[in-house]
């Protein structure tokens, strides 16, 4: 299974049902989007949120933006690395 996913990352391959998985990452990507509005609305507000801001701009940014990277890889067989020669 493990190598079925990276075989997802040659040019013309794609997951299985990529149309499901493009549709979570762009519902997560709205989640996202939705709850760091809420968060600095809160904040206008006078709410303290208890989270660390460098953290959330460092790594879960981060995390965020390579997941997003990896989905538009292995949901598309028009992108990717070129298969082996």
């Amino acid at each position: 299974m493990l190598t079925d996913f990276f075989s997802a990352f040659r040019k013309g391959q794609e997951l299985v049902n990529a149309d499901t998985w493009k549709n979570r990452t762009i519902l997560l990507n709205v989640l996202v989007a939705f709850i760091t509005a809420l968060a600095s609305i809160a904040k206008g507000f006078g709410y303290d949120i208890p989270v660390d801001s460098e953290a959330i701009g460092g790594g879960v940014v981060a995390v965020f933006a390579l997941v997003n990277a990896v989905m538009q890889i292995v949901t598309s067989k028009r992108v990717g690395v070129q298969p082996k020669v």
